[in-house]
């Protein structure tokens, strides 16, 4: 597992300095599909992950916050500031009547570097954890801060667009750093999660 690992890292690498390969191909294409079915095992896997160069630098990898029970999946792009936390529980107080102790929250980026800049490449290489996260706990709505939806479906989606996954209602909102420097477009989101809340309220 570790000489696998370290190879993909060596040729992630390779990658990001423009190297390509003589028979292109999709390094991390259905790797989703032999990562562990429990959470405790697939934890392990995201703490020992050496698939890019973030992990070489990072002691802190975070699998996921909060409830792993809950059947509401919160997905931000990489770890909360904590201005971004509080907005988010301030959305889920009002807005869904919840707190935000009773969601389950993932970061795309499981390496705790919330201040640093990340490429696409590394959503790539990262995503599949998060899409193996999702389907274990199977929830009944996943709620996707930021373009990141795009890494877990194809779709183009618009703001507050609602779309079937995998049995899942998910839903795609503005990033939550943008949220915080544009409050006011609180106001196109907040018509969504009253709708959320009154189809939890039937449930």
């Amino acid at each position: 597992m570790n000489k696998n690992n370290n190879l993909l890292s060596q040729l992630y690498k390779l990658k990001l300095f423009g190297y390509n390969y003589i028979n292109k191909f999709d390094i991390v294409k259905n790797t989703n599909e032999i990562l562990p079915n429990n959470m405790s095992e697939l934890d392990i896997r995201i703490n020992n992950c050496n698939l890019c160069e973030l992990s070489n630098n990072c002691k802190n990898k975070i699998s996921y916050f909060k409830n792993i029970s809950s059947k509401i999946i919160i997905i931000v792009p990489k770890v909360l500031t904590n201005n971004e936390n509080e907005i988010l529980k301030n959305i889920l107080g009002e807005y869904l009547g919840l707190n935000i102790e009773n969601v389950l929250i993932l970061n795309i980026i499981k390496c705790n570097i919330s201040n640093t800049k990340v490429n696409n490449n590394i959503f790539d290489i990262c995503k599949d954890y998060t899409i193996k996260q999702i389907d274990i706990v199977k929830p009944k709505y996943i709620l996707c801060f930021g373009e990141i939806y795009k890494y877990i479906v194809n779709n183009k989606l618009d703001i507050g667009e609602q779309i079937v996954y995998n049995n899942s209602k998910l839903f795609y909102f503005d990033d939550l750093s943008f949220l915080l420097r544009n409050p006011s477009n609180m106001n196109n989101i907040k018509n969504t999660f009253y709708k959320i809340k009154k189809e939890m309220e039937k449930n």
